[in-house]
C-alpha cells in the first residue's frame, strides 16, 4: 500500500471494526491475520479490544464456554458435537490442500 494511504486505511480498518461493536466479523481465513494487521496499522488498542470482547462473537466467548481451540463457528456450541467436530475439519481441509 503506498505509505500516503496508510493512515486512511488504518482509519477506514478501525471504523469499521467499531461499526461491529468491536466483536469478530471476519471468517476462517480472515480471523488469524487480524490482530497482525491491527498491529502493522499500529492500532493494538483495537487489537486487544478485540481479543478481550467476552461477549458473541468473540474468542473469549468461545474460552468462557470451555473452548481449548478456536471453533469452526463462533456459535459451535449450538450446533452440537457436530460444531466441534468441523474445527477438525476445517484444519484438516487446509492441511490436505497445502499438501496438493
Amino acid at each position: 500500500m503506498p505509505p500516503g494511504l496508510r493512515a486512511q486505511a488504518a482509519q477506514k480498518f478501525a471504523d469499521t471494526i467499531a461499526q461491529y461493536s468491536y466483536h469478530l466479523a471476519t471468517g476462517f481465513i480472515g480471523t488469524p491475520r487480524l490482530l497482525p494487521a491491527l498491529h502493522a496499522a499500529g492500532r493494538d488498542d483495537l487489537a486487544y479490544a478485540l481479543l478481550l470482547e467476552k461477549t458473541y462473537p468473540s474468542w473469549l466467548y468461545q474460552v468462557n464456554l470451555g473452548a481449548t481451540t478456536m471453533w469452526e463457528t463462533l456459535d459451535g456450541w449450538t450446533t452440537g458435537l457436530a460444531g466441534l467436530i468441523a474445527t477438525y475439519d476445517a484444519v484438516k481441509e487446509l492441511a490436505d490442500r497445502t499438501e496438493a
